[in-house]
């Protein structure tokens, strides 16, 4: 029969996708039967190891499917030149889950973080807002970036650099995002701030970026684990001692985490120019506002952040 190759593209593609399914082990057997030397249907019958080309084309079939994923993953992501390592990297990491390696899945979900966070970090524009915000408050009142919580009497507004680098921390925070001397959570955090949620935060989004932070560092340690006579601190191992026992859970929710990442770096890109603008121009707004025990130490602030969680790369 002369089938054309889209329509036999098609047709594997179905195949595969059933044969994924754990409800269909029968059809699976029967498929392999099918093509079996020692199978009855000897039309379809093939040379003895025909079974490792089987399994060959079922992987190869899986590759096509996740390769497929990875770009609608990246569809829309707005930094042209990053995404065909970024899709490269997203393979990979899809291939170690395959394979249970998760210390190797999440050093190819960090590579996709460390990859966009370091493009941020080159970018002297990027740079120049980091520094130039690191005294403004860290929230703003409605949501709008340019209109900003003015401090009060006592000074006890709480900052950008409060909420990046702790309270306590009042060196590090006028350091340049791009040096060497700060650690990798660092600048992912600067990320998560200026990009993810666009310099804007409400005081009310402070949990979930609490969240994300945290979860992005936890990604961040066990990508750690590949290098070799890594000895872990004691918080390093209660970290790994929350995740071990719970693998295949953490799989899905650092999945997420990248997801929410990726995301938030695609919506919030294009709004950088904005914060560049309104920065050059100097066309902040200030409202007054009496300062909380809320809002100034942060909800739940952290004060000094662990030492683990700045660890450098």
């Amino acid at each position: 029969m002369a089938q054309n190759k889209e329509q036999l593209d098609k047709l594997l593609g179905f195949i595969s996708t059933i044969i994924q399914d754990p409800g269909n082990e029968e059809f699976t057997k029967k498929l392999r039967a099918l093509v079996s030397p020692n199978g009855e249907s000897g039309a379809f019958a093939v040379s003895a190891g025909s079974n490792s080309k089987i399994d060959s084309i079922y992987e190869l079939c899986i590759e096509r499917i996740i390769h497929d994923q990875a770009v609608r993953f990246y569809n829309g992501f707005p930094i042209e030149e990053l995404k065909s390592s970024l899709i490269a990297d997203f393979v990979r990491m899809e291939h170690f889950r395959r394979k249970d390696n998760f210390d190797d899945f999440c050093l190819a979900m960090y590579q996709q973080i460390e990859c966009v966070t370091s493009h941020f970090v080159k970018d002297s524009a990027y740079v120049g807002i980091v520094s130039k915000m690191m005294d403004y408050s860290a929230y703003t009142p409605d949501g709008i970036f340019e209109v900003r919580i003015s401090p009060d009497e006592t000074g006890k507004l709480y900052r950008v650099g409060d909420l990046l680098y702790g309270k306590e921390d009042t060196q590090n925070r006028f350091t340049p995002i791009n040096d060497s001397k700060l650690y990798a959570t660092n600048k992912t955090n600067s990320v998560l701030y200026f990009v993810g949620y666009q310099a804007k935060m409400k005081s009310s989004d402070y949990n979930e970026y609490v969240f994300y932070r945290d979860m992005l560092n936890k990604i961040y340690l066990c990508r750690n684990r590949n290098h070799r006579g890594n000895n872990p601190s004691l918080y390093q191992q209660s970290v790994y001692n929350e995740i071990d026992p719970y693998k295949s859970e953490f799989y899905l929710k650092f999945l997420g985490v990248l997801a929410f990442f990726i995301g938030s770096v695609r919506c919030g890109y294009a709004h950088l120019k904005h914060i560049k603008d309104v920065i050059d121009r100097n066309e902040f707004s200030f409202v007054s506002q009496k300062v909380t025990a809320e809002n100034a130490k942060g909800p739940k602030i952290l004060g000094k952040l662990p030492e683990e969680l700045l660890r450098r790369k």
